[in-house]
């Protein structure tokens, strides 16, 4: 892992997510790059203002970008001055328009991306949706780490393995990646008793490719929901990780993998691991 991307959000988790960012970097010699994204869209919206006040409507606005810029600069010098300290490599993105957009096009030659688990780019001006990071993966970006208010060093990553594509690429970029070396791997998986057999087999593909790349792996099945004892087994099993497969699409479509990569965004409080 050479290129880490790091959304600098202007958020309450920033900080958070910038000490992940420099500890994977100190830790695999990789450059990071801070990015920031001013949507300047979505800051124009003010709100109505009756006829006749456009002046105030103006002052709003300034205000906004006002505070938005301070919140940027900010943002830009605190990267700067933990990646000097460091001893880290490390450049500054300046961006405007959509942050979706932007996080995905910018993703496409780094390793990981880094952002906040709920909310993206804020800068005290408009609330992120909490469904921001999952915004994030159906654009393509990936692999992604969410960092939530309790994320810390990763000892223990509890994998949620369901044989679709995504969680064999989230594997792959695991396992190739190795992040955390030394950190234990747990995969689950969910069934039905009709899917038993199923299951079983391709639970030990994955951990036999995880052997076969020298990395430690154990495993077990379920028969219970997902949507309701996936996180109970994490917190359980004590892990500091949650990694995911998110096939999401279309909001309206979602299947049993990123409905529960959405409850995780929305629910854990620790690192999230996702690829699409």
């Amino acid at each position: 892992m050479k290129r880490i991307l790091l959304g600098l959000g202007g958020t309450p988790l920033t900080r958070v997510a910038t000490d992940q960012a420099m500890a994977l970097a100190i830790r695999h010699q990789a450059a990071l790059t801070g990015t920031t994204v001013v949507d300047r869209r979505r800051l124009s919206q003010v709100g109505i203002f009756p006829a006749g006040a456009g002046q105030a409507a103006q002052r709003v606005l300034n205000r906004r970008l006002t505070i938005t810029e301070e919140a940027v600069e900010r943002a830009i010098a605190s990267f700067q001055y933990l990646c000097w300290e460091a001893g880290v490599q490390s450049q500054v993105l300046r961006e405007e328009g959509d942050p979706f957009q932007v996080m995905a096009k910018q993703s496409r030659f780094h390793d990981l991306s880094i952002f906040s688990l709920r909310s993206l780019f804020d800068y005290g001006i408009v609330e992120d949706p909490h469904d921001a990071l999952y915004r994030i993966l159906i654009q393509g970006v990936g692999p992604v780490l969410g960092v939530g208010p309790d994320s810390g060093a990763v000892r223990r990553i509890f994998f949620g393995w369901d044989g679709s594509d995504a969680a064999t690429r989230a594997l792959k970029h695991l396992v190739l990646l190795r992040p955390w070396p030394e950190a234990q791997l747990h995969l689950i998986r969910f069934h039905s008793p009709q899917q038993s057999s199923q299951a079983r087999k391709s639970i030990h593909q994955a951990v036999d490719f995880c052997l076969e790349h020298d990395m430690q792996a154990e495993f077990s099945l379920s028969l219970q929901s997902p949507y309701r004892s996936f996180l109970p087994s994490a917190e359980e099993w004590g892990a500091d990780l949650i990694a995911l497969g998110c096939t999401g699409r279309n909001p309206l479509t979602r299947n049993v993998v990123p409905d529960l990569a959405l409850q995780t965004i929305k629910t854990w409080n620790r690192s999230v691991f996702m690829a699409t």
